[in-house]
């Protein structure tokens, strides 16, 4: 299993509106995002290395350990942490 958390694609900047024309906005997500290379070489490693699990940002620890005690409490927090 593999959390990468926001990886910076550019998918957003491609999106469309109702119209159909280019929004043309890189979400907020995506600007601090990790980058796709360094992304794909952590998950080219935990493949190699056999890894059963690959956490890849801090925050995802964190989440993981605080959802066995309080999982109400991240899904709220990762609800409101994706909302625009």
């Amino acid at each position: 299993m593999i959390y990468p958390g926001w990886v910076s694609t550019g998918i957003s900047s491609r999106a469309l509106w109702a119209d159909g024309t280019l929004t043309g906005k890189l979400s907020k997500h995506e600007k601090n995002a990790m980058p796709v290379d360094v992304c794909v070489r952590m998950i080219l490693e935990a493949v190699a290395n056999r890894k059963r699990e690959v956490v890849m940002t801090f925050q995802g620890k964190v989440g993981l350990w605080l959802r066995l005690i309080a999982p109400k409490f991240v899904d709220e927090f990762a609800r409101k942490g994706t909302e625009e």
